[in-house]
């Protein structure tokens, strides 16, 4: 599976830290199975995606 597009995007803590989350749609699923992901956690998995023009 590869990122499609993010959906929505939320700030959270992670540990002593403010942290981005994001509500990522994903190929192969259906948009109503997109998962949360923290965002560094995915541009470490996917450096290629590109975030640009890829919020929905």
């Amino acid at each position: 599976m590869t990122p499609l597009a993010i959906q929505y995007r939320k700030m959270v803590k992670r540990g002593n830290q403010a942290a981005a989350k994001v509500l990522v749609q994903w190929s192969g699923l259906l948009p109503e199975e997109a998962r949360w992901e923290f965002l560094y956690d995915l541009e470490q998995r996917f450096p290629a995606f590109n975030l640009v023009n890829k919020v929905a």
